[in-house]
């Protein structure tokens, strides 16, 4: 008889021990490892899919998982394969109740034992598109049971792009100061290129809560260079290029004074693009400087064919620089102009070429410089975090 009792004793028991835990879980709070959040990656810019030797490519990426409050990492990842459209990857093991958001770090090739609060960025010459070092926040998420949680770590990229996209012999644009008024133009494309590219730059990241840009500090260091470099003097005949794009080909465009009447598409190469470090001026006082500022220099051969200037008849072919400073000169658009070259943007540069450039003792070179800045195209990759 107390046999029979003492089992009926324990079931009851056990009937309110299941009671319990059924509210423990309805509260969400106490319950701890029946809950999990899938994380979806986002490159701040496209829709099109991540995918192998792009600048979409995410090779490795670190990602943390944070409290809200406390900014405390409760899990991390470091992923190094099978980085691509569709794959995703999940947290397990969460409690219902928690305020949580993720930081991710892709590209520098490295494994982070904990969240870096700044990294140095280390570029030594024309890197390619395909390995750009972005990082980014997500939302905020507030974990409920089951496998339903879900949030957006977008990514932004760290460099910028350059682009050449249009180029044009025009002498209609020279201006009217030392302005020629007869004469055969020819000009050959040889080489762009880009000059005082900062050579190191220390990100230091956004934090949850606080000012979502980042903070570029640009190091002493830059790529490339001119020498004896002066906005408005011509000592650019000896350079040195570490981001160059050349072409051997020779295919003249030619503009004739007063038979041709619109710009001539001048050939070159199908693709010419940069990927910089962020050079950023200060502004004080409503006005941009920029003590080192980056340069995007066209090199030409250019022949003048009985060209009249003050009187003057011209005959003479000239190795011709044009530079201009990349996110100042000429008409801009998605900046404001001064502002120098800011991350994750895309310049893209139209160029016509409106005067005769030269080497030592050249005439100061025209150029009318058209650029639009653009964010990249925005990327989306699932990858749920496990």
């Amino acid at each position: 008889m107390k046999l029979r009792n003492f089992m009926y004793a324990t079931m009851i028991a056990c009937a309110f021990a299941s009671c319990s835990n059924d509210d423990v879980i309805e509260n969400g709070p106490d319950a701890k490892g029946d809950a999990s959040l899938t994380i979806g990656l986002g490159v701040k810019s496209t829709k099109a899919d991540i995918a192998a030797g792009t600048e979409t490519a995410v090779n490795d990426i670190n990602i943390f998982l944070l409290e809200q409050e406390t900014n405390t990492v409760i899990s991390r990842v470091y992923l190094t394969s099978e980085i691509k459209s569709e794959y995703t990857y999940t947290f397990d093991n969460l409690e219902v109740g928690q305020k949580l958001y993720c930081v991710g770090f892709a590209n520098f090739s490295k494994e982070m034992t904990s969240v870096p609060t700044s990294e140095v960025i280390n570029v030594s010459g024309n890197i390619e598109g395909t390995n750009l070092p972005m990082h980014g926040l997500s939302g905020d998420v507030t974990i409920a049971a089951g496998d339903k949680n879900e949030t957006t770590l977008t990514l932004v990229r760290d460099l910028a792009r350059v682009e050449l996209v249009d180029l044009t012999l025009d002498m209609s644009q020279q201006g009217d100061e030392n302005a020629f008024t007869a004469g055969t133009f020819k000009f050959n494309f040889i080489s762009a290129s880009v000059n005082m590219a900062p050579e190191s730059s220390t990100v230091t990241f956004a934090k949850r809560g606080e000012n979502s840009e980042r903070s570029y500090a640009v190091g002493d260091k830059f790529v490339g260079g001119l020498t004896g470099w002066e906005w408005n003097s011509l000592s650019n005949d000896e350079q040195n290029n570490s981001y160059i794009v050349a072409n051997t080909t020779e295919d003249f465009a030619t503009y004739i004074m007063g038979t041709t009447t619109s710009a001539v598409s001048v050939t070159k190469p199908s693709s010419i693009v940069f990927y910089v470090l962020p050079n950023e001026a200060t502004k004080e006082g409503g006005e941009y400087s920029n003590d080192n500022p980056t340069a995007f220099t066209l090199n030409g051969t250019m022949e003048v064919e009985g060209a009249v200037r003050d009187g003057q008849t011209i005959n003479n072919t000239y190795n011709s620089f044009y530079n201009i400073e990349i996110g100042k000169d000429g008409a801009i658009t998605g900046q404001d102009a001064g502002a120098g070259i800011l991350p994750n943007k895309n310049y893209k540069i139209s160029l016509a070429v409106a005067g005769i450039g030269g080497g030592i003792g050249g005439l100061r070179p025209s150029l009318k410089v058209k650029t639009v800045v653009e964010d990249w195209d925005e990327v989306t990759q699932v990858t749920p975090v496990k």
